[in-house]
């Protein structure tokens, strides 16, 4: 699977605390969520837990001192699994409706 292949996995563990590491090492594994991911996709269902996602505050400068919310950049930890989930869905998209893609945001 193309958004298995092209995934960063080296970026923290979600709530799940999945490591996509283990699809690069384990066939089995890999086809297994390959099979689920396709499936989740045709039937247009996204499991509950792989919305789900760990919020975490991030310094936006390395001053010292009290931090301003002005200064704190909130990010969203995902689980590995919804991020290939998302790269899958967004090939697809691609793929039959470009048109709807901009590519200066991607």
């Amino acid at each position: 699977m193309e958004a298995m292949k092209s995934s960063n996995f080296n970026k923290g563990l979600g709530p799940d605390c999945f490591d996509g590491n283990l699809l690069k090492n384990n066939q089995q594994l890999n086809e297994k969520v390959t099979t689920e991911i396709t499936i989740a996709l045709n039937n247009a269902n996204i499991p509950q837990y792989l919305r789900v996602g760990r919020l975490v505050p991030l310094k936006k400068t390395q001053t010292k001192g009290p931090v301003r919310l002005d200064d704190i950049k909130p990010i969203v930890v995902r689980s590995h699994i919804s991020k290939i989930m998302e790269k899958a869905l967004l090939i697809k998209i691609k793929a039959s409706c470009e048109h709807l893609i901009n590519s200066k945001i991607y």
